[in-house]
């Protein structure tokens, strides 16, 4: 049996958290809601919180973040995330756990390593991605939408793609493989504080692909980004507003074979003197 779990994503929110958060002596936040649509008409929402304690006169950061988020149409199917990132200037180390799964069975566990450090005016950042499925339990739910999206609010957080948040593109074809392996090559590049370039190049068993990203930093309180993912090529837009410790974010995809997906989102940040921090 084939199941195909389309997870389209584009996760556009900003973290205001950034490389930056040393600076700060406590962030906490995110609230998030979104919908994924595609041909699976899976709806489903979800709400994190991230604490961000800085070391006082220190160059030294830990985020901890937490996500949960339920399937509707499907009773007791739900995403799980955990991260933790250590950071030092704008160097970093993390990793990120998720789970989508019911009950004590999961179709979906994921298990990423990445590593983020600055060249110049480079960010460089490697990601190593192990997806684990097994829908051997799940047969009678036929098509469903991947809760990955869940995990973008924190993928870049630690390091891939500095202080935006992960980029996720495309579909996932799911077979009657159980382990899936995908590696991923990240790079961000800034201009100033207003332009930012960030792509990604992997292979797992269903084939190559790559997704491209660019976003444009309208001064502090407008980010708009767009993406293509090859096979199909694939349009997207996203965009989010930034003022004073709040952040509201919207973000499309179109496929041509899976349909729509949007995602919107709220972040709320407790400590006003990092919300300016996402763009740094």
């Amino acid at each position: 049996m084939k199941i195909r779990a389309p997870g389209l994503v584009l996760v556009l929110l900003l973290i205001s958290a950034s490389s930056n958060a040393y600076n700060d002596r406590l962030e906490f936040g995110t609230i998030s809601a979104g919908l994924a649509g595609a041909d699976a008409a899976c709806p489903s929402a979800g709400s994190g919180l991230r604490l961000n304690p800085a070391f006082p006169f220190s160059k030294y950061s830990l985020s901890v973040g937490l996500h949960h988020s339920a399937i509707y149409n499907i009773p007791g199917l739900n995403s799980n995330l955990a991260t933790i990132r250590f950071s030092k200037n704008r160097h970093s180390l993390g990793m990120e756990y998720s789970r989508l799964g019911k009950n004590d069975l999961y179709i979906e566990e994921n298990i990423r390593l990445g590593m983020g450090f600055p060249f110049k005016k480079f960010y460089f950042g490697i990601l190593v991605d192990r997806l684990t499925i097994d829908i051997s339990n799940f047969t009678n739910y036929g098509n469903y939408t991947s809760a990955g999206f869940s995990g973008g609010f924190y993928t870049g957080a630690f390091g891939v793609s500095g202080s935006l948040s992960g980029l996720k593109l495309g579909s996932k074809n799911i077979g009657n493989d159980e382990i899936h392996k995908l590696y991923l090559f990240g790079l961000y590049y800034k201009i100033k504080d207003y332009s930012a370039f960030y792509s990604t190049f992997g292979s797992h068993s269903s084939g190559e692909w790559l997704s491209i990203g660019q976003s444009f930093f309208l001064g502090e309180l407008l980010t708009m980004q767009v993406g293509l993912k090859s096979e199909p090529v694939s349009p997207a837009f996203g965009m989010s507003v930034m003022k004073g410790s709040l952040t509201i974010g919207y973000s499309y995809l179109y496929h041509p074979n899976l349909g729509d997906t949007h995602q919107a989102g709220l972040i709320i940040n407790m400590n006003p003197r990092n919300a300016n921090h996402a763009s740094k």
